[in-house]
């Protein structure tokens, strides 16, 4: 699992089914549920936090800012 402050408790769900998901099959089903527009919202965090973790700059900071209200 992993951990991203900031993620309402949906969100959460996304990024552990995201997290697993093994098949392409599994993934569709993910969006199938809960929606593409936020599976990719969710996705894009995950993106920018592990850009932020191995680059260690404010860029991915900036632009996990656009995220924290959403809902």
């Amino acid at each position: 699992m992993i951990h991203i402050d900031g993620f309402t408790a949906k969100q959460k769900v996304i990024a552990d089914l995201l997290w697993e998901a093994e098949t392409t099959e599994e993934l569709v089903s993910i969006m199938l549920v809960f929606g593409k527009e936020e599976v990719s919202v969710v996705k894009e965090m995950i993106v920018a936090a592990t850009y932020d973790q191995m680059q260690d700059t404010d860029i991915a900071n900036d632009y996990l800012k656009r995220f924290t209200n959403a809902s």
